[in-house]
This record gives C-alpha cells, sequence and structure tokens, in this order.
C-alpha cells in the first residue's frame, strides 16, 4: 500500500535532534516522524494527534512501518478541564517513594505501558517529573527509565 493515510496516534519520544516517534495505539504500529514535520507541528511527547502518514522506507523499517508527513494541529480542549485523577495518583504515589520505573507506574495506575510512558513524557516536558535513563553495556537505548518529583530524589 502506497497510499498516504491518516491515523490517530500517540507521540511517544522525541530525540534531541527533533526526530519523533509515534504508536498507533489501535495496531501498535510504530510511526517515524522527520524533524522537519516535528518542528513544523511542535511535537510534544505524550499528545495525542492526527497523523498524515505513508509507509516508511523498507531499508528503515525497524519498529516504524509508517513515516508522517504531516500532523494536524492539536484539539483544543476546555481550559477549565481538572488535572486527570490518575496524575494526582501518580504524584502521590511519588511522594511516597523515591522513584518509580515506567512499567511500576502502569501497574499502580492500573494502566497499560504504552498509556502511561504517554502520560510521564507530557509530565516530564512540563517540568513537572524528573526522568532517569538507565544504561547497561549501550548507549544506545535504556533498559530502564526512572521517574520522580524532583533530581534529587534519584540521589
Amino acid at each position: 500500500m502506497s497510499e498516504k493515510q491518516k491515523i490517530h496516534a500517540l507521540i511517544t519520544n522525541m530525540t534531541v535532534n527533533d526526530d519523533a516517534f509515534g504508536v498507533d495505539p489501535d495496531s501498535g504500529e510504530g510511526i517515524y516522524i522527520p524533524p522537519g514535520v516535528t518542528r513544523a507541528a511542535k511535537l510534544v511527547a505524550g499528545e495525542y494527534r492526527e497523523i498524515t502518514v505513508i509507509p516508511n522506507n523498507p531499508d528503515r523499517q525497524t519498529n516504524t512501518k509508517w513515516m508522517g508527513i504531516f500532523v494536524e494541529p492539536p484539539v483544543q480542549e476546555p481550559r477549565a478541564k481538572a488535572q486527570d485523577p490518575s496524575v494526582e495518583q501518580l504524584l502521590a504515589a511519588l511522594d511516597s517513594v523515591c522513584y518509580l520505573s515506567t512499567s511500576e507506574v502502569a501497574k499502580e495506575l492500573g494502566i497499560e505501558v504504552t498509556e502511561a510512558r504517554g502520560m510521564l513524557d507530557k509530565l516530564f516536558n512540563e517540568r513537572k517529573l524528573a526522568r532517569a535513563d538507565v544504561h547497561f553495556g549501550s548507549n544506545n537505548r535504556a533498559c530502564s527509565v526512572l521517574w520522580a518529583r524532583n533530581p534529587e530524589d534519584f540521589l
């Protein structure tokens, strides 16, 4: 299939070079979003956006079946929305321990790891949480990601 289509996707990760990655929550298929598209759309990890995609280059398809070529502007939500109860539950849990891993947060909140990762990334980008990437044997990918209220909680 070489035609473009739209996917309502969760932005899961962004690199320092502004490459972004998303996931289709229905199929679990990965989406690569190039830096130019990421910057133009002002993407933030943890948000859901409507992305126009085309099949990714077969030579680059590791976990990213799709490549995003356009991202719709975010849907405006009412300003009077109260804080999500799961965020309050997360912050209360972090107050009782030093830090939690992404999977521990998911278990604590009773949600999927992908959903927890999106929520945690969003809170990190809003400077409400500190993040520590733990590496072992390789600098390519963290073997664990830890979350705390403040950087000092990791020490």
